[in-house]
């Protein structure tokens, strides 16, 4: 799956064919409200961004599918790595494939962009990799069914693609290597060096709820990334996470406490509370100074139970519909309603899910240090050092701000945007069990087009000024519809219309060709108003958008 979905990426979303990745662009640009959102591509060196690649791809489906079926792009002349990309396209089990794995591994693809964020998350960490751990056990068996992932055969060219992405040795006969097969086989994670190893003496961290299924034997697919995920979840799951996530301020995470929060829960939480008020940095209230440990639990448990049940201090209905709830900002929830409130919850719950999750503050500040010590100031003096290294970083870092949300913006458009938050709130019901795989939900509706000409419209068409233009644009701008006279597909252009001066004349909308994403005047033709309307109606909209005819309006 990740050398097809690297496939679908050379051929139509790298720009390297220009004529096809400009029509797939086009397409993308009319199934997105006018954004062009491209596909990604993935690199060696971190395993998760074949995953974002693949959620963009099943994302664009259907403008890869519309791309394939156009008469232009039908007539183009393609290469054979076109060819098997078609293919993949029209490959309904590549599909499904692709969507189960990424329902099944959905939570751990949300807790990594939360951890990616320069933003607090230690209150979703134990909470998303529980979710995870359900959804690869509710997804074990359609991981294993042979009818779906076993379908997936490597063919001529896939080996290449791949290395034009991935690196490494490629040339004619590189696809007979049986080296390539490898990662096909369906093999037990340890190597063939491990197999008189005894299961004593490997990691300590190893599960044993798996230890069910011998070391030494072959585990199915679904086993396989049950036993990869349950070896590393240790690690994920650590006390602050338990912590954090206690003290979560988010709805769905309370109720999940409500639920699992264990005996063991609660002796690791004191642990880290007692952990918390030693020094260097204990709790500064005075009240917490004269305490005992024993104390500081007790206090902690009762206003823990204050917390969990809304009374006092946390009985203010309007403290609970504070934004911070909606977007998960728990540091900053707690630092307005516990801190000033509570002797002890308020400062570890500041604490504990402030921290940030990921390793790039770490990497920066090193990365600060190798541009600032180099060359001849390589000897600069610690102090000095650190003290360039801060300014450094800190202007790289609001520059990387800046250039960050342009990137990762809601609207994440253009042809190489970055996986944002946009992709993770589409929705394609990769957190639901239960249902048809190979449906997907239908939009809601976004846009309501009155397919008649209104009253405001017969004014604002004889007005020659920009307003005017600009009102009948909003309602028309980015509609499908077809010529009856050319039968050529039309959508109305979103930036200027065309006014034309004498009785009985004014706006007119400018139609322009959806097979030709750089028109020229000959592929631009006028409408008027009520023309448009009629067909407007009479062809079918993408998803979101409900049209509404006179009669019923």
């Amino acid at each position: 799956m990740i050398l097809k979905t690297c496939r679908l990426y050379n051929v139509f979303g790298s720009g390297a064919n220009h004529g096809i990745y400009a029509q797939f662009m086009s397409q993308s640009a009319l199934a997105n409200g006018g954004r062009k959102v491209g596909l990604l591509w993935g690199a060696s060196t971190r395993m998760v961004l074949w995953f974002y690649a693949m959620s963009r791809a099943l994302r664009l489906r259907q403008p890869l599918t519309a791309t394939i079926h156009q008469q232009k792009f039908v007539d183009l002349n393609l290469n054979e790595s076109a060819k098997a990309a078609v293919r993949d396209i029209k490959d309904d089990k590549l599909w499904k494939c692709i969507y189960i794995l990424l329902r099944a591994v959905f939570p751990a693809l949300r807790l990594l962009c939360y951890c990616d964020k320069n933003k607090p998350a230690m209150d979703k960490i134990f909470f998303l990799s529980h979710r995870t751990t359900v959804a690869l056990e509710n997804s074990e068996q359609f991981l294993n069914d042979k009818s779906l992932f076993g379908s997936l055969k490597i063919d001529v060219n896939l080996t290449k693609e791949g290395n034009t992405i991935l690196g490494g040795a490629g040339g004619a006969d590189a696809h007979n290597s049986d080296d390539d097969n490898i990662i096909f086989q369906n093999t037990h994670p340890l190597s063939e060096d491990d197999s008189d190893v005894e299961p004593d003496e490997f990691d300590a961290d190893t599960p044993t709820q798996l230890e069910v299924t011998p070391y030494n034997s072959i585990m199915s697919f679904g086993r396989q990334v049950i036993w990869h995920w349950s070896k590393r979840k240790v690690r994920i799951e650590h006390e602050y996470a338990i912590v954090g996530w206690a003290l979560c301020v988010m709805e769905d995470i309370r109720n999940d406490v409500m639920e699992r929060l264990t005996g063991a829960h609660r002796d690791t939480i004191e642990k880290v509370v007692s952990r918390l008020h030693v020094p260097p940095c204990p709790n500064s209230n005075p009240a917490v100074s004269a305490m005992s440990s024993h104390e500081i639990i007790d206090t902690f448990w009762n206003e823990f139970k204050a917390f969990q049940n809304r009374t006092n201090p946390y009985h203010d209905a309007s403290r609970w519909a504070s934004y911070d709830i909606t977007i998960g900002n728990s540091h900053l929830w707690h630092e307005k309603y516990s801190l000033p409130y509570t002797k002890v919850l308020g400062f570890v719950a500041c604490r504990v899910t402030s921290k940030l999750c990921g390793i790039g503050p770490a990497e920066r500040s090193w990365g600060g240090v190798k541009q600032v010590k180099d060359g001849k100031r390589s000897h600069l003096s610690g102090e000095s050092t650190e003290k360039r290294s801060i300014l450094f970083v800190s202007s790289k870092i609001a520059q990387a701000r800046i250039e960050c949300e342009k990137m990762e913006k809601i609207d994440a458009a253009g042809g190489h945007q970055m996986f944002g938050d946009d992709d993770m709130n589409f929705d394609l019901e990769l957190e639901k069990f239960g249902i048809d795989t190979g449906a997907l939900k239908v939009r809601q509706v976004e846009r309501v087009f009155r397919a008649w000409v209104e009253d405001w419209e017969e004014e604002a068409r004889k007005k020659n000024d920009c307003v005017s233009e600009a009102q009948l644009l909003a309602k028309y701008k980015g509609l499908v519809f077809r010529d009856p006279d050319t039968q050529k597909l039309y959508y109305v252009c979103d930036q200027n219309m065309e006014f034309r001066r004498g009785k009985g004349q004014g706006w007119y909308l400018i139609g322009v060709w959806v097979d030709n994403p750089d028109p020229g005047d000959e592929d631009l033709e006028p409408y008027t108003l009520e023309l448009a309307c009629e067909l407007i109606a009479e062809y079918p909209q993408k998803d979101g958008v409900q049209v509404l005819r006179e009669e019923l309006g």
